[in-house]
This record gives C-alpha cells, structure tokens and sequence, in this order.
C-alpha cells in the first residue's frame, strides 16, 4: 500500500496517505473501525442530585461501516420514506396498533403511557420539516460549514472529511483543524469491552419515542462519523483488511446488504 502523499488538507499525512492507498484495493469501500465510545455523564447508581457522576455508554466496539457520499443524499432517501408515510396514514395506525409504551412526568413520579397517534401524527410532522431543511441545506443542527472533503494529491476521498474549525468564536471546535473523520453506513457492531456503567434505558415522551420508531425505516439510521485524531486510541482497517478483520470479530460483511446500503448513498 502506498503511503506517501504529496500533499493533503490533513494533518496526518501519514494516515491520509493509507486512506488513500486502501482506494485501489477490493472491497474499498469497507472499513473496519475499533474505537471507545464517548458515552455520557450521569449521576452514578445510588447518587442523587449534586453527587458523584459517572461515564456511561462507554463501551470499546469495532464498527464495520460502508463508505457514505452524503448525509444529505441520505437525506434526500429519507425525505421520499416520510412522504410516503405521510401519504399513507394507515402505515402510522399499524404502529399505534402495536403497542408502543412511552413515560409522562419526571423521576419519581414519571408513569407509562401508551404513544398515541397524535404522537406520531407530530413526530413525523417535525422530522418532514427537519428533513427538508437538512436537504436545503438549511438545517442549523448540521455541522457540513466545519469541514471539507479529505483531500490527497488534489483527489477528495468518500467516506471521510476533514475538520476546518468553526464559523465563529461561539463554536467550540470538536478536535484540532486538520483532524481526519470517518463516516460510512454501520454494516454491524461487535461489543469488545462493555462500559462499566451501562447506558440507562431512556424515559422519552411519546413524541420521542414515535420518532424512533419511524427513524427504523430511515437509511440514515445507519449514519455514523468517527474521530481520527491523533494520538488517540483507534484501530482503522480498510478494503479487504476490514472484510477480514470484521469476519475474525463475529461481524459478517454480506455483499448483497453492502450492495443495498451502497444503493442507499447513490448520488
């Protein structure tokens, strides 16, 4: 594999340069990643307000990603799937039909309430509305103004991008300018060392929970973006390395779901 660049609008040439030379080789789009979790801060087990907090979530996993175009194409994939629903209002009473449960109050008091239709009625009314906007590229949740593509010898890469730092002093960035991020479709997750605090099942409203229903049959459900900073503790595997490591963690690369997912980013 080929591992010098001439030039690259990353910091890590070195790990640029190995991106790159993966491209040529079979299964390029694979890629094969054993990162930790950042997970969350909650208070600890026993702990109540003010006192000791925790990580929780942190688990080390390998993700096995197909390279992704664009979260907006995805979008776009998204927006037909909503409309359809939207189209066809009996879709949404089969899911009130099976069931979902959410929670109405807060802690001690909180209690289990059935999701209603006029849940799912605003759930999907709000993801059609941040959906398009996401599309038009107007949606301030995203973060597309704070980077580029990766860039090798003048050639942008699919799969990864750069961070270029923030539009204005009140955005903190995320890493160092120059830092390398990995995005792609996850194809499966193998669980290496599981978090010593677990993430507590969420109490959402039922709203939230009808959103997470309907985001199931969303291509961009499968979206994910990594850090590739260096110095910090990841493993990347790329083509056929990653097809073989992901086979050796129990993760199985089945080319008919990696050819549907590569559909599902088509420009």
């Amino acid at each position: 594999m080929n591992t010098n660049a001439t030039s690259t609008n990353a910091t890590s040439t070195t790990l640029a340069a190995a991106i790159a030379g993966s491209r040529s080789a079979q299964c390029a789009s694979i890629m094969s990643l054993v990162t930790t979790l950042r997970g969350a801060t909650r208070l600890a087990p026993g702990e109540k307000r003010g006192g000791l907090k925790v990580t929780v979530g942190n688990d080390t996993v390998r993700d096995t990603l197909v390279a992704g175009r664009s979260y907006r194409s995805l979008k776009g994939k998204d927006g037909v799937i909503l409309a359809d629903l939207a189209a066809n209002p009996d879709r949404l009473d089969a899911m009130v039909a099976d069931g979902h449960m959410a929670w109405s109050g807060r802690g001690a008091k909180a209690v289990q309430i059935a999701v209603t239709r006029a849940d799912f009625d605003l759930a999907l009314a709000e993801m059609i509305a941040s959906t398009d906007k996401s599309i038009a590229g107007t949606n301030t949740s995203t973060t597309d103004h704070v980077y580029e593509p990766l860039l090798v010898d003048g050639k942008a890469l699919k799969g990864y991008r750069v961070y270029v730092g923030p539009a204005d002093d009140s955005i903190k960035p995320a890493s160092a300018p120059g830092t390398i991020y990995v995005q792609g479709l996850r194809v499966g997750r193998k669980v290496i060392t599981a978090a010593q605090y677990a993430k507590p099942a969420s109490k959402s409203g039922g709203k939230a929970v009808a959103k997470k229903v309907i985001t199931r049959l969303l291509p961009s459900r499968r979206y994910v973006s990594y850090c590739l900073e260096a110095g910090s503790d990841f493993i990347l595997n790329l083509g056929s390395d990653a097809v073989t490591a992901s086979d050796a963690a129990g993760i199985t690369v089945d080319p008919t779901v990696v050819a549907t997912l590569l559909s599902d980013v088509a420009a």
